[in-house]
C-alpha cells in the first residue's frame, strides 16, 4: 500500500468517497491507498476514491512523495546554520536561525532575498570576511527526484517560455516537470522540453507520463488506459461512459464516479457496422 495525501485546496469543503456508505474526507488528510490508475485509487478503509476530477480538470489526490517534490524546498547546508531577518533588506535586525540540515520551503522571492516558511528572509550566499574573504552558500535547492506531471489550473491558461520563444497553454494542458527555479522573482517549473511555466498556474498530478493521461474525449478507458471504453453507467435518462467493462468490475460502486448519481446498472455498449452496397 502506498501513502497518499489528499489535496483539496482547490475545493471548498473537501469531497466524498464511498465504501458501504459515503465518507467525508477532510482537506489535507493522509490515507493508505492503492492506485488503480492515474484517476482512481482504492482504500480498504474508504473504498474507491476518484483521484482526479475530469469535469473540473483538477487533481483530488496525489502521492505524498510527489507532493514533497513539487514544493520549492531547500536544505540548509552551512554548518553554522542560516540567519534570517524580518524583512528582505540587510539593514533589518536578526530574526531567526535555522540549523544545518533543516529542510524548509521557499514561500516567495524579492531580488536576492528568499522568504522561508520556517521564519524570516535570507540570501542564498553571503561574503564571509574571516579568516579569509570567501563566498559561503547557505542552502541548496532540493531537486525533483523524478519527473512529475502538472496540469495548467489557471482559468486563463498560462505562458510557456524558452529563450525568446513563447506559446500559450490552455487550462487542462499537461506538462512534465524535471526541475524548479526562478525567473526573476517568480517561481517557475522547467518542462522536459526545456521551457518553463509559472508555478502558480499549475496543480500537481503525480509521477506519470503525459501520454498515459487520457481525457474524457478519448476512446481509452481512464482506469487501465489500454482497453477501449465499452460500457456505460446508467442513471436516469442518461449515462456516463469512461472505462472498459473489466475495469468497471473493480470499482464496485453504487454511485457513478463521474457525477455521483446512483447507478441503476452498468451495460455493455453495442455497436454494429452495416455493410455498404454499391449501386449498379
Amino acid at each position: 500500500m502506498e501513502t497518499f495525501i489528499i489535496l483539496t485546496q482547490n475545493l471548498t469543503n473537501g469531497f466524498y468517497c464511498e465504501n458501504i456508505a459515503l465518507y467525508y474526507i477532510q482537506p489535507n488528510s493522509k490515507i493508505l491507498a492503492k492506485r488503480i490508475s492515474p484517476f482512481f485509487i482504492y482504500s480498504e478503509q474508504y473504498g474507491y476514491i476518484k483521484a482526479f476530477d475530469q469535469m473540473k480538470m483538477m487533481p483530488l489526490c496525489v502521492e505524498e512523495s510527489a507532493f514533497n517534490d513539487y514544493l520549492f524546498k531547500v536544505k540548509i547546508i552551512d554548518k553554522n546554520g542560516c540567519h534570517t531577518t524580518f524583512n528582505p533588506h540587510p539593514v533589518y535586525m536578526y530574526y531567526y536561525t535555522l540549523t544545518c540540515n533543516t529542510v524548509t520551503e521557499i514561500l516567495e522571492k524579492k531580488d536576492l532575498y528568499y522568504k522561508l516558511s520556517d521564519g524570516g528572509w535570507t540570501t542564498k550566499t553571503f561574503d564571509q570576511m574571516y579568516p579569509t574573504l570567501k563566498k559561503k552558500v547557505l542552502f541548496k535547492f532540493l531537486v525533483v527526484k523524478k519527473p512529475i506531471v502538472v496540469i495548467v489550473s489557471n482559468l486563463q491558461g498560462t505562458v510557456w517560455k524558452k529563450d525568446n520563444e513563447t506559446k500559450f497553454l490552455a487550462k487542462g494542458s499537461f506538462c512534465e516537470i524535471v526541475k524548479k527555479g526562478f525567473d526573476g522573482d517568480t517561481k517557475v517549473l522547467y518542462c522536459a522540453d526545456g521551457g518553463f511555466i509559472p508555478y502558480s498556474d499549475t496543480s500537481l498530478i503525480g509521477y506519470y507520463k503525459v501520454e498515459n493521461l487520457p481525457t474524457l474525449s478519448s476512446n481509452k478507458c481512464i482506469i487501465c488506459t489500454k482497453s477501449s471504453i465499452d460500457c456505460s453507467y446508467i442513471h436516469g435518462d442518461f449515462s456516463h461512459s469512461f472505462c472498459c467493462y473489466e475495469c468497471s468490475k473493480k470499482i464496485l460502486s453504487a454511485h457513478c464516479p463521474i457525477c455521483r448519481l446512483p447507478v441503476e446498472k452498468v451495460v455493455l455498449n453495442y455497436t454494429q457496422s452495416f455493410p455498404t452496397t454499391e449501386k449498379d
